[in-house]
């Protein structure tokens, strides 16, 4: 089945099919629920190939910077908070 057909068969402009291929555009909701529609699938199988996709992607462009930024620490984390006041109720006073 070529890009064209598809397209024509879901409903969408034939270039949103061909960028799609060429990894130029995003898989949208919308044609996400239309290729489930006629895949047989769900929309959110579509949706997990594009997350996945848009991950490796930022994985290998940002992936070494980001896993060299700070973390924070669990333990300061918690010391730093602010604990709200406990109030009474009125059958506690």
């Amino acid at each position: 089945m070529s890009a064209t057909g598809l397209a024509r068969l879901i409903d969408v402009p034939t270039n949103r099919i061909s960028q799609i291929l060429k990894g130029e555009r995003s898989i949208t909701a919308d044609t996400a629920m239309r290729l489930g529609h006629f895949f047989g699938t769900s929309a959110q199988f579509w949706m997990n190939l594009q997350s996945i996709h848009d991950l490796r992607i930022a994985q290998s462009q940002n992936g070494r910077a980001i896993k060299a930024l700070p973390r924070l620490k669990a333990a300061h984390a918690h010391s730093t908070e602010k604990k709200a006041p406990i109030r009474q109720t009125q059958t506690e006073a």
